[in-house]
């Protein structure tokens, strides 16, 4: 009688090693993704910010600029008509419309300033550049602020104008004396500049992202050596228990019983002598 001595196998877990694997990388590559994101985000947000913040003071600074240049020019002929004389007659200005020719022909506008004289309600004199006085949009502008003076904001062929007056009044004529300045072209340079740093902001975000993608890898890389070590450790193991169990003898007393022969002392069948 034969005793059957059963043997325990263990099955390679390929599919449970390839199993971990992939969860494995998957994990690193969303905690690679999720890094990368948030570096993404608060670099943006830091851009954005400053973008935002130079935008607000730079802007203010140009409308200060301009309301200054508008106040200055106002300023300097207000001076002239109480305290300047007529160069061709030494003496204090005889009309408005002497004053403002006069006016006219001392100022030196900037790049972006208009002076428009009034008589009346009607534009008669102007610096050189375009004509604006005799625009509808001025002109409805402007006549409210004629009696008493005042600003104003217009749309122009220019974009947005500021418009100034100042009433001019003698003895015989009621005018206006008015100062307009281009918004928009004053802030056309401060634009720009703002356009500039969006572009060098866009390249620094994705040099920045693509910088802590790389970082992210290496440092993930380094995290993911231990448990491939521990998985080729375990893998190791197992194939040497395998091998172990392979050259492992047969129960003990298995070879005496075999020498022995059949229990009782018989002999088979077929190795009896025929008589």
């Amino acid at each position: 009688m034969t005793t059957r001595v059963p043997v325990a196998v263990t099955m390679t877990p390929v599919m449970t090693t390839e199993r971990f694997r992939g969860r494995l990388l998957l994990q690193l590559r969303s905690v690679r993704t999720r890094i990368v994101a948030a570096v993404a985000l608060l670099t943006g947000l830091a851009l954005l910010g400053a973008g935002l913040a130079a935008y607000v003071v730079v802007s203010d600074r140009v409308n200060d600029r301009i309301k200054a240049a508008v106040t200055q020019e106002l300023a300097e002929f207000q001076t002239l008509q109480n305290q300047g004389v007529d160069p061709a007659t030494g003496e204090r200005f005889a009309s408005a419309r002497r004053l403002m020719r006069v006016a006219l022909g001392r100022q030196v506008p900037d790049e972006n300033e208009k002076i428009v004289a009034y008589l009346g309600d009607r534009p008669t004199l102007e610096s050189a550049g375009s004509l604006i006085g005799d625009l509808p949009a001025v002109a409805a502008a402007v006549q409210p602020l004629l009696p008493e003076g005042g600003s104003t904001y217009v749309e122009t062929m220019r974009g947005t104008t500021l418009v100034a007056v100042k009433p001019v009044v003698d003895a015989d004529t009621a005018g206006a004396y008015m100062v307009a300045y281009f918004v928009d072209d004053e802030r056309a340079a401060f634009l720009g500049v703002m356009r500039t740093y969006a572009v060098a902001a866009l390249i620094a975000l994705a040099l920045v992202t693509a910088g802590a993608w790389v970082t992210a890898g290496r440092l993930l890389r380094r995290a993911r050596a231990p448990a491939h070590g521990a998985r080729d450790q375990r893998h190791r193991l197992h194939q040497a228990d395998r091998r172990h169990r392979k050259r492992r003898p047969e129960r003990p007393g298995a070879d005496l019983q075999r020498d022995a022969g059949p229990p009782g002392g018989l002999v088979p069948a077929a190795a009896k002598v025929p008589r």
